[in-house]
C-alpha cells in the first residue's frame, strides 16, 4: 500500500503542478488577451490621429499652393505697378523741364515787354518835350 499511496501521492503532486501550470497559462492568456486589447484601442486611436494630421497636411499643402499663386499674382501687380510708377515720374520730369522752359521763355518775354515799354515811355517823353 505504500506504493499506492506514493503512486497517489504522486499523481496528487502532479495533478497540483498541472492546476498551477493551468491557472498560470490561464492568467498569462487572460494578460495577453487584455494587452491585445489595449494594443488594438492604441492602434485605432493612432490611426484616427493619422488620418485627422494626414488632412491637416493636405489642406496645410492646398493653403500653400494657394499663397504662392497669390504672391505671383501680387509680385506681377507689383511689377506693372512699378513700371506705371517710372513712366509717371519721366512724365512729371518732362512737364517740369517743359514748366521750367515755358518760365525761361515767359521770363524772357516779360524782359522784351519791360524794355518795349521803357522804350515807348522815352518815346512819349521825347515827342511831349518837342
Amino acid at each position: 500500500m505504500s506504493i499506492q499511496s506514493s503512486r497517489n501521492q504522486r499523481a496528487k503532486t502532479l495533478e497540483d503542478k498541472l492546476m498551477e501550470v493551468t491557472l498560470a497559462t490561464s492568467s498569462v492568456s487572460q494578460a495577453f488577451v487584455e494587452i491585445s486589447n489595449e494594443l488594438q484601442g492604441e492602434n485605432a486611436y493612432f490611426k484616427e490621429k493619422s488620418q485627422i494630421l494626414q488632412k491637416q497636411v493636405s489642406s496645410n499643402e492646398i493653403k500653400i499652393e494657394q499663397l504662392k499663386e497669390e504672391n505671383f499674382e501680387l509680385k506681377t501687380q507689383v511689377d506693372a505697378l512699378e513700371e506705371k510708377f517710372k513712366s509717371v515720374s519721366t512724365l512729371l520730369e518732362r512737364m517740369g523741364d517743359q514748366r521750367s522752359a515755358l518760365l525761361k521763355e515767359t521770363n524772357m518775354w516779360e524782359d522784351v515787354l519791360t524794355k518795349a515799354w521803357d522804350v515807348e515811355s522815352v518815346d512819349e517823353n521825347v515827342l511831349e518835350e518837342y
